[in-house]
């Protein structure tokens, strides 16, 4: 009983001595959301590229292609202003692999020309990258 015990008490305390240098806080998904939005607003299509995570490429003309596509089906500019109304979910999650890392999600809805619209980043650390690696808007 008392090897039962030790062993539980072990295995409890695991995770407490595993690195959690990967994982990604919400202030940090948070932060980088707030700078995604502004660089979306100011049309700074570069400063957009310089969130992403380096493993995730894309280019200016997908992210102003991307910007054309929700401006159409939402109705709005995101030029005109862009407010984080409220965040609504999220996911986060460690992984180990040969490189081990972090993964954050984290939705939620922006108010663009006094419309919301739904919004959804993906962040990604591994080793000492760290950015976004996807984001939609809409459904």
């Amino acid at each position: 009983m008392k090897k039962a015990i030790c062993i539980l008490l072990c295995l409890s305390l695991l995770p407490l001595l595993c690195s959690c240098d990967n994982a990604i806080s919400r202030d940090e998904a948070e932060y980088r959301i707030e700078k995604l939005m502004t660089a979306l607003e100011d049309e700074n299509y570069q400063g957009v590229l310089s969130l992403m995570h380096p493993d995730y490429k894309c280019d200016e003309a997908q992210i102003v292609d991307l910007v054309n596509q929700v401006e159409k089906a939402e109705g709005v500019e995101l030029s005109d202003g862009i407010t984080v109304a409220r965040y609504t979910n999220f996911n986060s999650a460690l992984y180990d692999s040969n490189v081990g890392g972090g993964y954050y999600s984290l939705g939620g809805y922006i108010t663009v020309s006094e419309k919301q619209v739904y919004f959804k980043v993906e962040l990604a650390r591994t080793g000492e990258d760290f950015g976004i690696c996807n984001f939609s808007f809409g459904n």
